[in-house]
């Protein structure tokens, strides 16, 4: 996955160990959509490769209102 650059994961169950290799293997990622995704723990080593690298990380907690396919927000 050398060429991915976008990458949404919303609401997925990988941990910080799936999110590594995501990360050892995708080099021009620039963008990555975590949210809802509460088995990932971004402190740390996790947290700073993530920040140095990629444009926007959206967190785990992050707000799923602009989330086009959040049942709680209806579909738009």
């Amino acid at each position: 996955m050398h060429g991915l650059r976008h990458l949404q994961l919303f609401g997925n169950k990988l941990s910080n160990t799936s999110l590594k290799a995501i990360l050892d293997n995708c080099p021009n990622l620039e963008h990555l959509d975590l949210r809802q995704c509460f088995n990932v723990n971004l402190v740390g080593d996790m947290e700073k490769r993530c920040s140095e690298r990629i444009q926007v990380v959206r967190h785990p907690n992050a707000s799923t209102h602009d989330y086009p396919f959040d049942e709680r927000y209806g579909s738009r």
